[in-house]
């Protein structure tokens, strides 16, 4: 098994959030093999109506589902709320579900069992939780289950101070049981999607989570600023840019495409240290570099 890790991609642009540069594998990989005909994904989308709440299945299937069949059963506890079996690949359907419903005072939630049948026998068994709640946005008014909400709440990265990025699960449950010790209700998993774990203990514990998948592109006005540069290095090695450059005294100047001949040789002699930079940069392959 051979495995590459590298340190950029023609994305990391879109990553330019503040935060400290790691690179590795820092989240767990797990190998495993599946059957023939398997469950490769599905979703839980649940929704209050006047008699309960309704909640829609999706799995995706591979491989061959002719003749196999999927069943779902959802679980309060040791009480069975509701149980259905369709064709693999059809969405499952439940309404008028009687369940109680999540808050992060109460994080009730409820055990899914998803039972995959190939051949008449059982070939892939899914134990998940499930949460049931309504959330909506009223004006500048988040009500939660019909009940106004505030928000007391942190931000949290997925890093440690001595093992950078390679959090535990015992570190993040820590990390989990302080907020709830310090009375904060809330999160805000900047800036990245967290490791899965996280949203799952923050769901049995109960912490409303804003699970952020921003993208910060911080670094794009700097590559804009040096595209028209125009400067030769202290080596001699010629640099052609273009754009905004900055000069050693800290002054704009505009180059040739925006203000003329003499704004270029301003901005090429004015220049001279950023273009050096720009080049160091270029020889990296590095976007976090390249700023005025």
């Amino acid at each position: 098994l051979l495995i590459v890790v590298y340190k950029w991609c023609t994305g990391s642009f879109l990553e330019c959030q503040d935060m400290f540069r790691e690179q590795g594998i820092f989240r767990d990989v797990l190998l495993y093999h599946c059957p023939d005909t398997y469950i490769y994904d599905y979703s839980l989308v649940s929704e209050k109506k006047k008699n309960g709440y309704a909640l829609t299945v999706s799995p995706v299937i591979e491989g061959d589902a002719q003749g196999s069949a999927l069943t779902v059963r959802i679980l309060d506890g040791n009480r069975t709320v509701a149980e259905k079996t369709a064709p693999a690949g059809e969405k499952i359907v439940f309404d008028s579900l009687d369940v109680p419903e999540w808050n992060a005072e109460v994080p009730a939630v409820c055990d899914i069992y998803i039972t995959l049948k190939t051949g008449g026998k059982k070939t892939e068994f899914i134990h998940d939780i499930c949460a049931f709640r309504d959330v909506r946005i009223r004006g500048n008014v988040y009500y939660f289950n019909g009940k106004k909400i505030k928000f007391k709440g942190v931000n949290h990265h997925d890093t440690h101070p001595t093992k950078g990025y390679a959090v535990s699960a015992q570190d993040l449950e820590n990390d989990i049981k302080l907020m709830k010790e310090l009375n904060v209700n809330a999160v805000r998993t900047s800036h990245y999607p967290p490791d899965p774990l996280f949203n799952l203990m923050a769901e049995i514990y109960g912490l409303y989570v804003i699970d952020e998948a921003d993208i910060e592109t911080h670094g794009c006005g700097s590559i804009w600023a040096i595209s028209t540069l125009s400067a030769t290095t202290s080596s001699g090695r010629s640099i052609t840019s273009t754009g905004y450059a900055t000069s050693t005294r800290g002054t704009r100047t505009a180059a040739a495409s925006r203000c003329g001949p003499s704004a270029t040789r301003r901005a090429a002699t004015g220049a001279r240290t950023s273009a050096m930079n720009i080049s160091r940069a270029r020889a990296r392959r590095s976007p976090y570099t390249m700023r005025e």
